[in-house]
């Protein structure tokens, strides 16, 4: 087995684990794998059975290693989840040289101080990201260095999680025998994957679609200004399928699969579900119609609380770029559709911003989204410059040309 170094993002999920690895080789990152398994282990983002979080995580990376002929000792690993909280913070300092141009040893300090914010104690703070700065209480600015003043001040978004769900997390990783490259909130993550520059130039809210949460982040003038987890997610959805059909979640989710769609509209009156497909003691016969409604209810709902977050900073219907949906949840027929008509926005499945030579297995599906995007700030982390990208699966490498667009993902 190679015995290289190749770079792995985790994406730990609610129903699902997905990895993503990539190696470098003369510039070139080859996607070697891209993998998933079952994950039972956590509700709504946290994990509630560390064995089978552990489990699911050992299973997955002997997966990988299988499949990129390589061996895994390091990740870069997501983390999201009901626990999750973001909240604006401030700070001011004194320009260590006054009326001399502006460090980043003073961009560092300025950050810093916006970390001293009071939090519940059940709140542990994971990210500080500068939204922008003011010298001398003059216009904002994205980047201070090398302009002159007195007092600088910074507006950050601070992203916060509970200290045991972050331990958790970090247990189950370790005890999988992995260590941690680091830890970064998942849809950050998700968006260096599928966002592109004009997009979170001009305004965009990348709603992940979940198992146990719905993830919404949203982009204006290049950086993340909001974000919330919203605790309902695809299985509230099956939950809701199989009380509504009186069937178990097993058949419920097949259901779902098979005959689900948003988009009521598309649905003829005379389509059927007959249930003895699914448990042969069920002779029971319901309308196609009916489960579309009830898979309708329930997407509303998460949409209606999208658009509160939305009106609480001011951004309803003020997103130009519209909504881009991931998660295993954007695979459900009928959403964007239902999306356009309900948050009166554009609204598209995203996908990886590559130009794409060749056959690619997996990359489009949303499942992967976050993984890729933590293998890529791990890239990134890393120090790397330019690069081209490909995938390999097997013997057969796909080259994907990333001459546009790619490098400005991972420009500050």
């Amino acid at each position: 087995m190679n015995k290289s170094n190749p770079i792995v993002g985790i994406d730990i999920g609610t129903t699902k684990i997905a990895v993503c690895v990539g190696e470098v080789r003369e510039g070139i990152i080859n996607v070697t794998s891209l993998v998933k398994t079952i994950n039972s282990g956590m509700r709504k983002g946290e994990i509630i059975d560390l064995d089978d979080t552990v489990s699911a995580i050992s299973s997955v990376l002997q997966l990988a290693e299988q499949e990129c002929q390589a061996v895994i000792s390091n990740a870069f690993v997501g983390i999201g989840g009901a626990h999750i909280s973001t909240l604006v913070s401030r700070g001011t300092i004194a320009i260590s040289k006054p009326n001399e141009e502006i460090t980043q040893v003073d961009i560092d300090r300025v950050i810093e101080t916006s970390r001293v914010i009071a939090l519940p104690a059940n709140k542990e703070i994971i990210h500080v990201i500068p939204k922008y700065f003011i010298i001398d209480g003059q216009e904002e600015t994205k980047d201070p260095i090398g302009l002159t003043g007195v007092r600088l001040e910074v507006e950050s978004l601070i992203i916060a999680g509970s200290p045991n769900s972050i331990r958790n997390l970090t247990r189950s990783v370790s005890r999988a025998g992995i260590t941690l490259d680091s830890l970064l909130f998942s849809p950050l993550a998700t968006g260096h994957a599928l966002l592109d520059k004009k997009q979170k130039e001009t305004g965009v809210v990348l709603v992940d679609l979940g198992g146990g949460t719905t993830s919404i982040a949203i982009y204006e003038e290049k950086d993340m200004i909001h974000s919330a987890i919203i605790p309902l997610g695809s299985i509230n959805i099956t939950n809701d399928i199989a009380r509504g059909l009186k069937t178990s979640l097993e058949n419920a989710e097949q259901i779902k699969i098979k005959y689900g769609t948003a988009d009521i509209a598309k649905i003829k009156t005379t389509e059927k579900i007959y249930m003895n497909k699914f448990d042969p003691d069920d002779e029971s016969v319901y309308g196609r119609k009916f489960l579309s409604e009830i898979i309708e209810a329930r997407v509303k709902e998460i949409f209606e609380i999208i658009v509160k977050e939305l009106r609480n900073i001011d951004k309803d219907g003020l997103l130009p770029a519209g909504i881009v949906f991931t998660g295993g949840g954007a695979n459900l027929d009928g959403i964007v559709k239902l999306a356009k008509h309900e948050l009166q926005l554009p609204a598209q499945i995203g996908k990886p911003n590559l130009e794409i030579s060749g056959s690619v297995n997996n990359l489009d599906d949303p499942d992967y989204s976050t993984a890729l995007g933590l293998m890529l700030d791990g890239y990134d982390q890393l120090g790397n410059g330019g690069f081209s990208f490909s995938l390999s699966k097997g013997n057969i490498t796909d080259i994907l040309s990333t001459i546009k667009g790619w490098l400005q993902k991972f420009l500050p």
